[in-house]
């Protein structure tokens, strides 16, 4: 890990790799959660409100179909009412929703009560402040809940629900239950493909980096490489330039230095040339005198014995 960090610390190429590769992960996540959340309730909430439509005009036409039987005998009246209860089971099964009929208590008269719950459906995924809700109001209400079976398996789902008048019998709650597993299923088939989405579009902003990055650096390093042989004395290095762009600027503007420090190079070379050539040619033409003069002493020296000592 300590290796890692200090060749990111290192490599101007990996912290712009990098750097790209984490704002990309942090992009794509936001976008990839807000996008999630907006199509898994688009999809929830149009469930819901098709379906919630839907329950309301069976309904009102259920309703409408009583109305209209109120004016003929029991037998007539009741064969209406089990054609409703039986078509909205079929349809059930077919849609694979739940239909619960309950009468609401001290609402119903002795001669026919209706009531039909799924078998395996638990009455208690219907809450009871949904129930006294649908008690209270004459609209169709809906809920989402949890839908329950006596076998343990729970389904996420949603209710919808509203009071149902059946002439000479009373008053009914009718609630139609539907379950949410195949949203959920599209959801989730939604999700890994956002996940892939992610992961591609984080590859091929890693790869198109890494290729910027090597457009925009490998200058960098062949002019770090230049300078360096440069300092050991390889004067004649030079960057190569192949465009016009602003890389291809500072390639020539190095050359152009190199060029300039080449020279001034030579010239302190040649001056460092002159001086030694200057000391050399003072130091022969004074050695020679010198040497005349050291001569000449010893000779004054040896013969000082002869010399007049009054002069």
């Amino acid at each position: 890990m300590i290796i890692s960090k200090l060749r990111i610390k290192q490599s101007l190429s990996l912290k712009v790799l990098v750097t790209n590769i984490v704002f990309a992960i942090f992009i794509a996540t936001i976008i990839g959660i807000v996008v999630h959340n907006r199509v898994a309730s688009t999809v929830i909430k149009e469930k819901i409100s098709i379906s919630k439509v839907e329950t309301a005009s069976a309904l009102y036409l259920a309703q409408g179909h009583f109305n209209l039987a109120r004016f003929q005998d029991d037998k007539e009246l009741n064969k209406v009412v089990q054609d409703f209860i039986a078509s909205s089971r079929e349809d059930g099964s077919f849609s694979g929703r739940e239909t619960v009929i309950l009468p609401i208590p001290n609402s119903t008269k002795n001669q026919s009560i209706y009531q039909t719950v799924p078998t395996l459906l638990v009455l208690d995924s219907i809450p009871e402040n949904f129930r006294e809700q649908v008690r209270k109001s004459e609209d169709v209400l809906d809920k989402r809940i949890t839908i329950s079976y006596s076998d343990g398996k729970e389904f996420p789902g949603f209710i919808i629900g509203r009071k149902l008048n059946i002439p000479r019998s009373g008053t009914y709650e009718i609630y139609y239950l539907f379950k949410l597993d195949a949203q959920y299923q599209s959801i989730e088939n939604i999700t890994w493909t956002l996940v892939l989405t992610g992961f591609l579009l984080i590859l091929l902003i890693g790869l198109s980096t890494k290729f910027v990055i090597r457009q925009v650096v490998s200058p960098v390093q062949a002019a770090a490489s230049v300078a360096e042989r440069f300092t050991q004395g390889d004067f004649s290095s030079r960057m190569a330039v192949a465009s016009n762009d602003e890389l291809a600027s500072l390639g020539n503007s190095f050359n152009e230095m190199a060029v300039s420090i080449q020279q001034q190079i030579y010239r302190l070379e040649n001056l460092s040339m002159l001086q030694q050539r200057f000391v050399s040619d003072v130091s022969h033409e004074l050695r020679t005198p010198l040497t005349t003069l050291r001569m000449a002493a010893e000779v004054i020296y040896q013969g000082k014995e002869n010399f007049d000592p009054s002069i």
